[in-house]
């Protein structure tokens, strides 16, 4: 739980108290690589926060084929319930890319925690304001036309993750083909390569 208590502290000081208080209402949860956790559509009442691990989330289209639309990595809440889910049931569906381990806590309680004082209230406004920046920078990794500043944007926001997942899941995020990216990183190379020569 000391991720958890880290990042809550960068955000806003939590008094002792405070702290005992939020960690016993999140349920902690162990999930092997490779499982879908949370589907679309599914009823969920939970904030998730991401203790270990990295998940994606993603959406299946009309032809059956997966689309990856966001990454989590260990440290941070997958999200909020708000931006994640529709009448309370889930918007995508969640992927496990290594082994997890989740804290869920009622999105309903942690509401309650966070209206005890101004400064847990501030706290949860970080928080939304934090998955407010994590779309903003979706959008901008997505808008450039060109397949490089894409990956460029990937990679600066969202440092090393290319080296502990699945790139097929990297190219579905950009919208580009495992090929496609395959060449652009072997072009990244090579281009490297002359530049030290």
């Amino acid at each position: 739980m000391n991720k958890l208590k880290d990042f809550l502290m960068e955000l806003g000081s939590l008094s002792f108290e405070e702290w005992e208080m939020l960690a016993s209402m999140g349920e902690r949860l162990q999930v092997k690589k490779a499982q879908t956790f949370l589907f679309s559509m599914q009823y969920t009442p939970h904030e998730v926060f991401l203790l270990k691990g990295t998940v994606r989330a993603y959406l299946i289209d009309e032809t059956g084929n997966d689309k990856t639309t966001a990454f989590y990595q260990e440290g941070t809440f997958m999200s909020t319930h708000t931006f994640r889910t529709l009448n309370g049931n889930s918007i995508a569906n969640y992927e496990t890319l290594e082994d997890c381990e989740l804290v869920l806590f009622k999105s309903t309680d942690l509401k309650s925690f966070f209206a005890q004082s101004p400064l847990l209230q501030q706290l949860g406004y970080t928080l939304k304001e934090q998955e407010k920046r994590r779309l903003a920078n979706k959008d901008e990794t997505l808008l450039p036309q060109a397949n490089m500043e894409k990956y460029i944007k990937f990679q600066e926001y969202y440092s090393g993750l290319e080296h502990k997942i699945s790139h097929k899941y990297i190219a579905s995020y950009l919208g580009m083909t495992p090929v496609s990216l395959s060449r652009l990183r072997r072009s990244i190379r090579i281009a490297d390569k002359s530049v030290i020569n």
